[in-house]
């Protein structure tokens, strides 16, 4: 039984492995109870879906079977094999009901270390089982407060290695709003809602932090603003003593003629 980071339980039935397609099929996931309590998972040879369209031919030869006799009939659990909490039942779908839940909490952290989402080089299914199991972690966010000592206590764990999974949790500080959003791992939020979600979420950063290089000239054109006169003084007061007012398009004199060094490329400023 998989548990996921949703709390889903999966069935995962763990079959004669079987060479179709050029792989050899070992395990196959009942994504319904009712496909699970069918033939399926009681001694029925089964071919993945995906793998019968591909190859038509296995498809005959592993589409019928006896049943196994003597097995099981198989049931849902009524309590989390990872935790021990009860399960709910949501339609088709059984879901533990502990937030706390050790599996869940694994999956979240690889979500959220995923490439969609905070890509966090470095941070692999190993490494999450690490620290769920020795309790180092509760949230994806404390990932952030870990010492270097932390990390190199962990299996499989050098100086390189955890330099490079610092520098790259501390590249994901600077991430978009849309892979935050869809990091968070709330269901039914997607990549496709998560960048729905974006643009209607405001903007809580210092005007001075929000925008640089070609983002502010972007910004600045969809407000209908300018680059500032650089002989102005920084606070946007009169242009400094001996200076004459430039047009718009490029300092030139207010008589409007503009002399060769004006036009140079080290005076062109707009």
């Amino acid at each position: 039984m998989s548990v996921g980071r949703t709390g889903a339980l999966t069935p995962v039935a763990f079959l004669t492995p079987v060479h179709v397609g050029g792989v050899t099929v070992a395990r196959a996931t009942c994504t319904t109870r009712r496909s699970a309590s069918q033939g399926r998972a009681q001694g029925r040879p089964y071919l993945p879906a995906p793998r019968r369209r591909r190859d038509p031919g296995d498809r005959a030869r592993h589409r019928r079977g006896a049943p196994a006799r003597g097995l099981p009939e198989f049931r849902m659990p009524t309590h989390c094999p990872a935790c021990g909490a009860e399960v709910h039942r949501e339609g088709a779908i059984t879901r533990c009901t502990n937030l706390s839940c050790p599996a869940q909490l694994h999956g979240r952290l690889r979500h959220f270390a995923s490439r969609g989402a905070m890509d966090i080089e470095g941070l692999g299914d190993q490494t999450c089982s690490q620290l769920v199991e020795r309790g180092l972690v509760k949230t994806p966010a404390d990932l952030y407060g870990l010492t270097r000592e932390q990390w190199l206590g962990l299996e499989r764990m050098g100086d390189k290695s955890v330099d490079n999974l610092l520098a790259a949790l501390d590249r994901s500080k600077q991430t978009s709003l849309r892979r935050f959003i869809y990091a968070l791992g709330i269901r039914l939020v997607g990549e496709a809602t998560a960048r729905a979600l974006g643009p209607a979420v405001p903007d809580r950063r210092p005007a001075a932090g929000r925008y640089s290089g070609r983002a502010a000239g972007r910004a600045r054109r969809r407000a209908g603003g300018r680059r500032a006169d650089p002989r102005l003084h920084p606070d946007g007061g009169e242009p400094r003593s001996g200076a004459a007012p430039a047009r718009r398009g490029h300092p030139a004199r207010a008589g409007g003629g503009c002399s060769r060094a004006d036009r140079s490329p080290a005076r062109r400023w707009c």
